[in-house]
Order: structure tokens, then sequence, then C-alpha cells
């Protein structure tokens, strides 16, 4: 399959690449700086351009099976309009280009009555900070998404950390897995590929957690 990668640079992108290859799929990494990108392979092609270029996505979503959005800005205390115009420009030009899979990163913590997170989470850190900076942007960023005409799943992944993939991570709907509250980068990368060819998650928006 072939398959472009936005947020390629960041963990889970990097991720996303490496296991791609494994699977002998055809892979297009979108970076600021190809130059430093880490890796090499003869499947693997590292492009110029970043989400908010509407040329360069164009370019990069043509051809191409399906789409895999990692798009991240890091933590930082200034809002963000990434995730949603990133988003947008990403929709479109696979509308354009008639490429229908789309899988976008979103975080389980926009769901702010989820009882897995703890209350001054939900009462304050939530609605008093990360809504204001980067929350807010990443739901529109999921309105966008849902709005569109693609093959589209969400996956609100749990907090996110480093680690092998063990495959033994859990699917939710709405609230994270009871229990669950963690993700590793390569467990979320390995689940976002095998929706590549599960059409049951097309149109939904699921939760991941161990």
């Amino acid at each position: 399959m072939k398959i472009t990668i936005f947020g390629a640079t960041g963990g889970t992108g990097r991720s996303l690449v490496e296991q791609a290859l494994e699977r002998g799929h055809e892979v297009s990494a979108v970076a600021r700086d190809p130059s430093s990108f880490p890796y090499s392979h003869d499947r693997l092609t590292v492009l110029r351009g970043n989400a908010l270029d509407a040329d360069s996505v164009e370019g990069a979503v043509e051809g191409r099976d399906a789409v895999l959005s990692a798009l991240g800005t890091g933590f930082h205390l200034r809002r963000t309009t990434l995730y949603s115009r990133g988003t947008e420009t990403v929709v479109r030009a696979m509308e354009k280009q008639g490429v229908g899979r789309l899988v976008v990163v979103s975080t389980a913590g926009l769901n702010g009555k989820d009882p897995s997170f703890p209350f001054w989470y939900r009462l304050l850190l939530k609605p008093l900070l990360l809504d204001r900076v980067k929350y807010g942007d990443m739901a529109l960023m999921e309105d966008e998404t849902r709005g569109s005409s693609l093959d589209w799943t969400v996956v609100r992944a749990g907090g996110l950390t480093d680690g092998p993939p063990t495959g033994e991570y859990r699917v939710g709907s709405g609230r994270l897995p009871e229990g669950g509250a963690e993700i590793s980068r390569s467990d979320l990368a390995r689940f976002m590929l095998d929706l590549l060819d599960d059409l049951d998650y097309v149109g939904r928006t699921v939760t991941l957690a161990y």
C-alpha cells in the first residue's frame, strides 16, 4: 500500500514510518527538513513540506492509498491552530486527489467527563489550561475529520509512552478502556497501521490504552 505520513518527525510518526516499512508499504514521509530525517529505505520517500502548505500537501497525497496523520506540537503554553488547520489542508487535498482512507491521532484527554482521569484534571487542568492551549484545536481537528467525505478513523490515544509494540492494547469507545491510561507510541502506530485494512473502524472515533 502507498501511504503518506504527516507528523513523521515526531515520536509516533517515526514509529509509523518504521513499522510501515517493516510491513512492506511504500511510504512518503512529510518533513520540514528532509536532510535531518533519521531513516532511509528504498521504499521511503521523504518529502519537504508541512501540513499547512496546500501545494506540498497535495503533492504528498497524490497517488496514495491512505494517509496517516500524527500531527503534534509537543507541550508548550502557546495556543496552536496546527491541528485544525493542518487537518483541513490534508482533508481538502485528499478529497481533491481522490484518496479515501485517513487515520488521525487525537487524545483521550478531550473527554472531560471520562472518570479515568482524576477530578483535578477534569475540573481544573483541562478547562483552564489544556482546552485553551491545545485541546480546543484538537477538537476542531476531529470535527474537520468527521465532516469530511473520507473513510476516516480518529484514534484518541491515552498518555503516550516509549517502549516496544506489544499488541496487548485495548480499544474503547467514548471513554478509555476501564483501568487504562497509557499507550506506547509504537503500539499506537501498530494499531493505526492495522486500521488500514480494517473497515470496521471507518467513521468511528475510538480510544486506545493498555
